[in-house]
């Protein structure tokens, strides 16, 4: 059974090292990442950070026991787990799938995965506009006119200009 869990950012090792010493086996873990660049003085910095921020996906066979969560709550590196997530199985399966299509030959996350959303509007997550907020007013083939800050310009949907929907 997948299970959700929110993890304390500095400890994943130790979170990942505790989890396999409960359940007696390694968990699969899904943690799906993104490769944003940012300018630096004089120079381009990229770095990796997680599409689900501070959140794990995980599977384990004992997970489908009621009462396991119970015995993994007080795990080092571990905020808290979400329960109830029984009805939730078949959505995590097809969330954790369509992050394996879009994944680029390095192993993080395509722009095309953020394309699927039907939003009309979207944070910049590099470039020049990095961390502002955008509306897209018309999608065409390979670029999208947006109105960024009272400014409309048209964007490239390619590979070096990634966004997110909000």
């Amino acid at each position: 059974m997948w299970a959700v869990l929110k993890f304390k950012k500095n400890k994943l090792s130790i979170l990942k090292r505790e989890l396999e010493k409960k359940l007696g086996s390694s968990p699969i873990i899904f943690a799906p990442k993104i490769k944003v660049k940012r300018n630096s003085k004089n120079s381009i910095i990229y770095e990796s950070k997680f599409l689900l921020d501070d959140y794990l996906i995980c599977f384990h066979y004992k997970f489908s026991s009621p009462n396991i969560f119970l015995t993994l709550k007080n795990l080092r590196g571990l905020k808290f787990w979400l329960t109830s997530l029984n009805n939730s199985q078949k959505n995590i399966s097809s969330f954790i799938s369509t992050c394996k299509k879009n994944l680029n030959e390095d192993g993080f996350i395509n722009q095309s995965f953020f394309e699927a959303f039907e939003n009309t509007k979207g944070i910049f997550i590099n470039g020049p506009f990095s961390n502002m907020v955008f509306e897209i007013i018309e999608k065409q083939k390979n670029k999208f006119k947006v109105l960024v800050d009272n400014i409309v310009t048209t964007i490239p949907i390619n590979k070096s200009c990634l966004f997110r929907p909000i």
